[in-house]
């Protein structure tokens, strides 16, 4: 009423009160609102709700029996008790769930209802297992979990053990985040997950490993993956001698890798990738030599955190590249200079690097200017654009200034 929404002149003997209650009634019904109830009463119709409150509102909502359409759940930082967990898996309609768990270590049996669910995302406090019963959801697609695996591991506190994944495979499309350890049953257990196009996991060294050195997870079976997101949590220099990924991937980005020749050989490799970011990481021999090298199809390069001294490369190095991002590589002293002749090379972001580094990009857009008579190069200087006609003018000036004084 404050905000003018009901009409005043409503032609009616009803109240302004009463109208406005009507409407609210209607849209309610219809759930276009929902009233804030403590006890979510009256919701047989709802079809969306969405909660946040602190952690230990957990006797917010007490059950869900009562919202059996409800296609929309998300219940934001509300811990929430075992008996409510159970009784989710009586929403069949649920289509979205996103829900916050304490003790919950895998998906309960009651949640094999849920068959029209599409997106799960679950913040847990302790590593979820992905249990089988996983793939028989059968329209599944996104999965976010802030811990899970699907190894066999033991739980310090309550000693529970994961079989590895078995029956038919799954229909997820995105998969995060999920802790791989080395196991003769992880090439199994990836090929349960045959449609992924996005998987964010961790990889750790094995405590012994196996002397063949061939126990990087073998991603190359999944051959629909376009985008890959992996944390390599290791341990005394032991590095695989292979590295397998998908030749469909277009997007990898890699966390706290050792950057053996093996490994960038295998990127080198992927013909349609397209965006390479690597993080707090370092080159195993302290430089970059990339001047044989050809990324075929790389358009983004990012580089954050990454020692890295030497860096060689040719023109014919990146032929499609667009961006070129680096941040906070205090040891790299330069950009090399053939990537004046990219002709695809866009932009230069430079973050906290050192004088020496900026000034390279910066001669490297005079170059292009020279050479392809163009200013087609943005140069951003700790996220500022850098112009060259301004600060040429500024030297035009201060020349000025100083031949009249």
């Amino acid at each position: 009423m404050a905000e003018g929404l009901v009409d005043h002149d409503i032609g009616s003997e009803s109240s302004l009160e009463e109208a406005t209650q009507s409407y609210l009634d209607a849209l309610i019904s219809s759930s276009l609102i929902m009233v804030d109830h403590i006890k979510k009463t009256g919701s047989k119709h709802l079809i969306s709700l969405k909660v946040s409150g602190s952690l230990n509102l957990f006797w917010y909502i007490c059950h869900t029996r009562h919202m059996r359409l409800v296609r929309v759940l998300q219940l934001d930082d509300i811990v929430l008790k075992d008996s409510l967990i159970e009784e989710i898996g009586s929403l069949f309609h649920l289509r979205f769930l996103r829900i916050y768990t304490q003790d919950v270590k895998a998906i309960p049996v009651s949640w094999l209802n849920l068959q029209n669910l599409e997106t799960l995302l679950l913040n847990t406090e302790y590593t979820m297992v992905l249990l089988p019963r996983i793939l028989k959801l059968s329209k599944l697609k996104h999965v976010k979990i802030h811990r899970s695996c699907f190894f066999e591991k033991e739980e310090e506190e309550d000693n529970i053990q994961s079989r590895i994944l078995e029956g038919e495979n799954s229909k997820l499309t995105t998969l995060s985040h999920v802790d791989i350890a080395y196991s003769e049953g992880t090439n199994d257990a990836l090929k349960k997950f045959p449609n992924l196009q996005h998987l964010e996991c961790s990889i750790r060294t094995p405590e012994d490993p196996p002397t063949h050195g061939d126990w990087f997870p073998k991603f190359d079976v999944l051959n629909k993956l376009e985008s890959l997101f992996v944390e390599y949590r290791w341990f005394d220099c032991v590095y695989p001698n292979e590295y397998h990924f998908p030749i469909s991937l277009k997007e990898l980005r890699l966390l706290v890798f050792p950057l053996t020749p093996a490994l960038l050989s295998a990127i080198t490799a992927l013909p349609q990738l397209e965006i390479l970011a690597i993080i707090l990481s370092y080159f195993v021999e302290d430089k970059w030599d990339a001047s044989d090298d050809i990324y075929q199809s790389l358009k983004t390069l990012t580089l954050r955190r990454v020692d890295l001294s030497e860096w060689e490369v040719d023109r014919e190095t990146f032929p499609k590249l667009e961006e070129l991002i680096l941040h906070n590589c205090y040891k790299l002293t330069e950009i090399p200079c053939a990537f004046a002749g990219i002709e695809t090379l866009k932009s230069i972001q430079l973050m906290h690097m050192k004088r020496e580094v900026e000034d390279s990009a910066i001669e490297i857009k005079k170059q292009i200017i020279d050479f392809a008579g163009e200013d087609r190069l943005q140069v951003y200087l700790s996220v500022v654009l850098y112009e060259l006609e301004a600060e040429e003018e500024n030297q035009t000036e201060n020349a000025q200034r100083t031949e009249q004084q």
